[in-house]
Parts: C-alpha cells; sequence; structure tokens
C-alpha cells in the first residue's frame, strides 16, 4: 500500500512518543521549491548565524536572489523608520524643534557598518512584535515579512499566509534551562526559534513508558517545532528544554491551523516521497513512512564544511547525531588508511555520495564511533535521524537492509591500498610518457633551430664529389 493513500491527519499521527520539528529540523522545503533555491535564501540568517542581513558573500547561483532579498529588507526598513519618524523622507530634513521641514536634502542614510544595520533591525523587530496584532500596521508587518522570509520555518509560504503570520505572532523570551512544555501537556501553540537554542527530550523510546527522557535533537534559530501535535489534536510528543538564553517567535494554534498548517502538511509529503523511494525502507508500513517524516529534521552545510568527522563519538557529542540522508548536493567520505610499506596512514578518499544515499550509519550500528570524515563538496542539504530516534523507530527489516549496505558500500582497506598503488603506477607511467613526449619535441625543436639563420631557412643541397656541403638560402 502507497503511504500517500493514508490520510495525513489525525489518528495516523497519534504516536505516544514522537515529536515533529519544522523549521531548520523538520521537513525540506516546500513542494515544488527548488533546492538551490532553499540554500539561498539563508542569508538572512535567523540561523546559526548572528547577523538579520543577507550575506552578499554567497554562491553566484544564489547571488542574485541574496542580493534582492537584502534590498527589500533594507527598503522595508528605510521605510518603517521613515513612517515611525525615525529617519527623515527623502527631500526633507530635520528641525530640532519643529519636526520635519520641507526642504533639499539628500535622504537620511543607513549606517554603512553591517553590525549597525543589524542592531536597527534588530531594534525595529522587537519594537513591531511587541505592539498587539490589532495596532500593527502595514509597514510594521511588511518589515515581519522580509525579516523573516528567509527563516526555513517560512519557507514555501503563500504571501498572504506569511503577511497573516508576521500581523499575529509574538515574542517570548526564556531563561537558559526553561521549560517550554512538557512532554504530554496540551498543545496550545507552535514555535520558532529566533535567538539561542532548545533541547528536545522524549521518554519512553524503548517502548516503556517509565523510560527515563533522553535527548533526541538541539533546534536552533530558524527550527520551528510543536506543530506534530497541533496538526494531530493529540498532546505533546516531546519535552522542549531551553539550552541558553532564548527567544520564540509564538503563533496560537488556531492561528497555526488557518495559516502554515497547509505548507507542513506539503513538507511532510516531500519526506514522505524521499523516503519511500529509497530502498533501505523498502517493505515499510505507510504510517510509519509517515511518522519518520514528521521526527525527521534538516541540516544545511555550504561546500568544502566537514559534516562529521572520523574518531567523533556520537554518543557524547553535544547535540545528538545519527543517520543522514542527502536531499541535495554531493559529499566525499574520506578515511585515514594505514599504507604496510610506509607504515603510516594517509587520508584517502573512499567513496563520492549523491542525491538519494546516505552515510553515518556504521557509527549508529555499531559502536558510536565515526569511521570516516564527510565533507561537502557542494552546498548540501540533509535529512536526519539522530541514533536513538532511528534504533527505536525502525523496523527489523530496515536495520538488516542497512547492515547489509554497510558491507557492499565502501572499499575495504586493502581494496583502497591496491587502489592506491595502481593509481600510482598509472601516474608514474603518465609521467614518464609525458617526458618522453617533452623530449623528443626539444630535440625537434633543437634540430630545426640549427637549420635556421636569422629567420632565413636555408636547404642542404646535394654533397659535392670531395664530400662537402654546399648550402643555398631560400
Amino acid at each position: 500500500m502507497d503511504w500517500k493513500s493514508k490520510p495525513t491527519t489525525g489518528a495516523l499521527f497519534q504516536s505516544s512518543s514522537g515529536f515533529s520539528q519544522s523549521g531548520g529540523s523538520s521537513m525540506s522545503a516546500a513542494k515544488g521549491a527548488k533546492p538551490s533555491e532553499s540554500l539561498s535564501r539563508q542569508g538572512i540568517n535567523f540561523g546559526r548565524g548572528t547577523s538579520f542581513l543577507p550575506s552578499v558573500e554567497s554562491p553566484s547561483s544564489s547571488r542574485d536572489v541574496t542580493t534582492a532579498s537584502h534590498q527589500a529588507l533594507m527598503g522595508a526598513l528605510n521605510k518603517w523608520r521613515i513612517s515611525n519618524g525615525l529617519d527623515a523622507p527623502q527631500g526633507t530634513r530635520r528641525s530640532s524643534v519643529s519636526g520635519f521641514q520641507s526642504a533639499p536634502a539628500s535622504p537620511s542614510p543607513l549606517p554603512s557598518s553591517p553590525q549597525n544595520r543589524a542592531a536597527k533591525i534588530e531594534n525595529a523587530f522587537k519594537t513591531i512584535l511587541v505592539k498587539p496584532p490589532q495596532l500593527r500596521t502595514p509597514d510594521d508587518v511588511q518589515l515581519l515579512v522580509e525579516i523573516t522570509r528567509a527563516l526555513y520555518a517560512f519557507e514555501g509560504l503563500e504571501r498572504d499566509k506569511h503577511i497573516e503570520i508576521c500581523r499575529l505572532m509574538r515574542l517570548e523570551k526564556h531563561p537558559a534551562n526553561s521549560l517550554v512544555f512538557n512532554q504530554g501537556d496540551e498543545a496550545k501553540c507552535w514555535y520558532v526559534v529566533k535567538r539561542g537554542s532548545v533541547s528536545v527530550h522524549c521518554s519512553g523510546l524503548g517502548g516503556t513508558h517509565d523510560q527515563a527522557a533522553q535527548k533526541v535533537a538541539v533546534l536552533h534559530r530558524g527550527d520551528g517545532f510543536g506543530e506534530l501535535a497541533l496538526r494531530s489534536s493529540t498532546t505533546r510528543a516531546a519535552t522542549i528544554i531551553t539550552a541558553e538564553p532564548t527567544e520564540l517567535l509564538v503563533l496560537d494554534a488556531a492561528d497555526y491551523r488557518r495559516t502554515i498548517q497547509i505548507n507542513h502538511n506539503h513538507k511532510v509529503e516531500e519526506v514522505c516521497d524521499f523516503l519511500a523511494r529509497n530502498y533501505i525502507f523498502k517493505g515499510i508500513s505507510p504510517t510509519s513512512i509517515v511518522y519518520l517524516a514528521e521526527i525527521i529534521h534538516v541540516r544545511r552545510f555550504p561546500a568544502e564544511t566537514t559534516i562529521v568527522r572520523e574518531g567523533d563519538n556520537i554518543d557524547n557529542a553535544l547535540e545528538p547525531e545519527g543517520i543522514y540522508f542527502i536531499r541535495s548536493g554531493e559529499v566525499r567520505v574520506l578515511k585515514h588508511i594505514l599504507f604496510p610499506e610506509s607504515c603510516k596512514k594517509k587520508q584517502m578518499k573512499v567513496a563520492t555520495l549523491r542525491d538519494g544515499q546516505f552515510f553515518g550509519e556504521i557509527a549508529v550500528m555499531n559502536s558510536g564511533i565515526r569511521e570516516a570524515t564527510v565533507v561537502a563538496n557542494s552546498d548540501v542539504e540533509l535529512y536526519c535521524l539522530s541514533k536513538i530516534e532511528f534504533l527505536t523507530r525502525i523496523t527489523v527489516q530496515t536495520l538488516k537492509r542497512v547492515r547489509e549496505h554497510m558491507t557492499e558500500k565502501y572499499p575495504t582497506d586493502a581494496q583502497v591500498v591496491a587502489e592506491h598503488k595502481d593509481e600510482a603506477e598509472r601516474k608514474r607511467w603518465d609521467e614518464y610518457k609525458s617526458k618522453l613526449v617533452a623530449g623528443i619535441v626539444q630535440d625537434i625543436k633543437v634540430e630545426h633551430t640549427r637549420t635556421r639563420n636569422f629567420g632565413n631557412i636555408m636547404f642542404r643541397s646535394d654533397a659535392t664529389p670531395e664530400g662537402k656541403a654546399t648550402w643555398k638560402h631560400f
């Protein structure tokens, strides 16, 4: 039975211990969004960076999109400051006594420093969010839209829905180690991390309800959470605790259902399609596919970023780690191999992985120690399941396929050494041929030079009877 034949709301999501992460930790970009667009829209950064401003150092493929976002944001900020009397409109100057006066003048420029611009955006953002929804002006809402449009939690939203959310959402501040909600609580709101981070804890993962809660994820700026219980009308499936002083954007349950819920349904469908195409999930029930799509979270890495590092222990990591599925992009797998002849280890590339493939399963299935380093060859978007989630949520058949895949996917150390030797021999042979050809060409050039006299080509005539050669100019 295809997972699509199942409903996407109601009893299907009534799992006793699951949780959902939207934003940077939940499903992929909305249906129809291109991976490159998703990556390029991270410029205005509520994510793991610190700036509200779009980066102009993005790859050329996304630079136009990022620059346009930056211009739209700064235009909205300038308009908002003018409407609130913080900057003079173009063509006027400010009087210290009577406010604005008509007089030729240039518009009040924004500070050139990115830090100052970011501070102005931050101040405007907080000023707007403390206003009751009914008192927010169109300029207020427009600025909120431009600031939040790059947040993963809001990707794929129709503009009118995005505007409505920005009109209704509010800001909550929590100190470190503060409880946001408990597993089993009634679901009243949907949240997006604006600043700081929160940890996700689930109990009963081993099938026993009295099992202690385990940390299964850490959510950062731009990540959303809390929609699973809202969409399925059940109680909270996880406990959320702030890991540091944290600010959250909050949307009430009724407003969530009217605005962004359909967007999240599309994201779940996209992840379900992705998982259903992966052979290790062959035979898994439609309900399980949908449930995995609900708890999976997204991580993004720019090119040349180290995603996992050889020798790291995922059980001791600050943030839960596990298995990664490549939604888009390409990575290379590097491993230190011992070469018997030199008794030294050398880091070698053992594989290149692309869309639809996965990595990290060896540490999850075995000792918890990463046996290889994985580096992004391009901008990549990954679906991630933490170790505890993966081992407790999937079937025995899936685990068996993963173990089979582990033995077939990567070459052995001996194979890598042999391949390296073959490659070294081929390289030496190619170098020898190149030097040989270069020598022949050089000999020809030298011989040709000997037959030239200041640009006049000379031909040797037949030898005379006395055995002496004569030369003629052409």
